[in-house]
């Protein structure tokens, strides 16, 4: 046992001399000393260096337009999104719509302005094949109108929702993406006539920041 034990850190003593000579980072003293190690200033974190790589930011800017000889709606919409890593991007959204119904002797007319929020999170399964799941509230202000008469204060409603669906980037040009999404609600409230709705989606995304 005991010629064993001494066996032992022989063998032990012979790899740590073994592992001192060969070791790039710990070279020894032609005297057989061990040379101390020394940590190098560029080695260290510097953390005033910290900041987020702004080429990872996405915007998609969205607009529609749609009127008639009564009828007149705008709405403006953008999704901010930042890709932490390959495979998951967290973002937010906002939107507004303004609506306006002229009103005549045979119709009443409306009013409306809907402010919406949203966060949400995508998670690249292949490539750039994504999975979005959002939680969207959206806040509403409209009165109907009457000709001829003063227009009413507005009332205000809010809804909220989540969405979720699929999507993909389409390299378009040079950090420009095509990006259709197919998505749907997962609870039928007012806020989408009380349905399961199918809801496309077609936006450009472009660098926010790079």
């Amino acid at each position: 046992m005991k010629n064993f034990i001494i066996t032992f850190f022989l063998c032990l003593s012979v790899a740590v001399l073994a592992q001192t000579d060969d070791d790039p980072f710990n070279p020894g003293n032609s005297d057989g000393t061990v040379r101390p190690v020394t940590k190098s200033k560029s080695s260290e974190p510097n953390m005033n260096n910290f900041s987020f790589d702004k080429s990872k930011f996405r915007i998609s800017p969205g607009f529609g337009l749609a009127f008639d000889g009564r009828f007149f709606s705008m709405s403006l919409s953008s999704r901010l999104g930042y890709r932490a890593i390959k495979y998951v991007e967290p973002g937010v959204g906002l939107s507004y719509q303004f609506q306006n119904i002229r009103a005549d002797r045979t119709f009443v007319g409306y009013e409306g302005h809907t402010v919406g929020g949203s966060i949400y999170l995508r998670v690249y399964p292949y490539r750039e094949l994504f999975l979005h799941v959002e939680g969207v509230m959206k806040n509403f202000w409209f009165r109907d109108k009457v000709q001829n008469q003063q227009k009413p204060p507005f009332n205000t409603v809010t809804y909220g929702n989540v969405l979720a669906g699929l999507g993909y980037h389409v390299v378009v040009g040079n950090k420009t993406w095509f990006t259709p999404m197919l998505l749907i609600n997962l609870m039928p409230n007012r806020l989408y006539n009380n349905t399961y709705q199918v809801l496309p989606e077609f936006n450009l995304t472009l660098p926010f920041l790079s």
